[in-house]
Formats: C-alpha cells, structure tokens, sequence
C-alpha cells in the first residue's frame, strides 16, 4: 500500500531528472504496482481530530495527512522517521 502523498514525492523526483520522460514511465509502472490509498472523509476526520489533539506536538499539515491516511485504512506506517510518527495516538509505525 501507498499514500497518495508518498506518490507525489515519487512523482516530483521523477520530474526532476534530466530524463522525465523515461523517469516518469519508471514510477508509473513502480506505482501500479501498489493499491493507492486516498485522502477521503474518513481520513480528513481523523486528520481534524489530530489537527485538534496534538496542537502543542504537531508534525505537520502533511505528515498528519499521511498518519490519518493509516489510520482510516487501519494501515502500518513503514518510515525512516519513527520518533516524528509515534507521536500520533493509535498509528503503528514500523521502521524502515
């Protein structure tokens, strides 16, 4: 499973290479590979209950997306950023 967030920063490396075209083939055929999960209503609820909750500890507008995105899809969060996302109450987080 991917985020919708996490292929828009595989995206966004792709258009910064020197050759796009070829790139951008790459991470399209990387990324049907996987199940894209959405921001939708039950994600963007969590995400204002975060938003509401962790005020004072706050990670972030798009980390928050990422950690309600999870959470909605009853999904582990694999990151290399364990200590920023085991703040969020409820998120297993799996290093990586």
């Amino acid at each position: 499973m991917y985020n919708c967030s996490d292929g828009g920063r595989t995206l966004q490396g792709a258009y910064a290479s020197r050759e796009r075209a070829s790139a951008l083939r790459e991470v399209k055929g990387l990324l049907d590979r996987f199940v894209i999960l959405d921001l939708d209503y039950d994600s963007g609820r969590i995400w204002g209950q975060l938003a509401r909750s962790m005020r004072s500890d706050s990670i972030g507008d798009r980390d928050m997306f990422i950690a309600s995105i999870s959470l909605s899809n009853n999904q582990t969060l694999v990151t290399r950023n364990m200590k920023h996302f085991e703040r969020v109450e409820g998120l297993r987080v799996e290093g990586w």
